[in-house]
């Protein structure tokens, strides 16, 4: 509750105008615990002082000066709460985007992981490819050495 300067007159405010605040104020929010709490209590204390605002407007109402710089703290209090509301906002997106940006790495992380796996399963392959035409290459060439050898040796026995 509390009154609000419109124009030339102050006007009562009702239920209905302060209940956005209220609700964005009593709102659970996603953002983290840290950004939460320090956005809550200052919220609460900038309620705490709109509601001294009020008071004084209502109690220095005949001095026009004084008016006037209380509705230029009121506006200055107003433009800082809508401020502190779209830092938080801001927050909360910042987060949303660093968590799809988290999903997003764990999914090429596990796509590189099968990537080394599938590489690490071909380069085997290719060793045990290698390891086998070794063996057979060692084994025809020691057919073809035992046969030179024995017939050099029949060759060379006839003399």
């Amino acid at each position: 509750m509390g009154y609000s300067h419109t124009g030339s007159s102050w006007v009562l405010k009702t239920n209905s105008d302060c209940s956005t605040f209220e609700k964005l104020k009593t709102k659970p929010s996603s953002s983290t615990v840290f950004s939460s709490k320090k956005l809550s209590v200052a919220l609460v204390k900038l309620a705490a002082m709109d509601s001294k605002l009020d008071a004084q407007t209502i109690s220095v109402i005949q001095v026009s000066d004084i008016m006037f710089k209380i509705t230029k703290m009121k506006e200055r209090f107003d433009s800082f709460k809508d401020l502190l509301l779209a830092t938080h906002l801001q927050m909360d997106k910042v987060k949303n985007f660093t968590r799809e940006i988290g999903a997003d790495v764990d999914r090429i992380r596990l796509k590189l992981d099968q990537v080394i796996k599938e590489t690490v399963k071909i380069a085997n392959m290719v060793q045990d490819t290698l390891t086998n035409i070794k063996t057979s290459i060692t084994k025809k060439f020691e057919e073809i050495s035992t046969a030179i050898t024995n017939t050099l040796s029949y060759f060379m026995c006839l003399r």
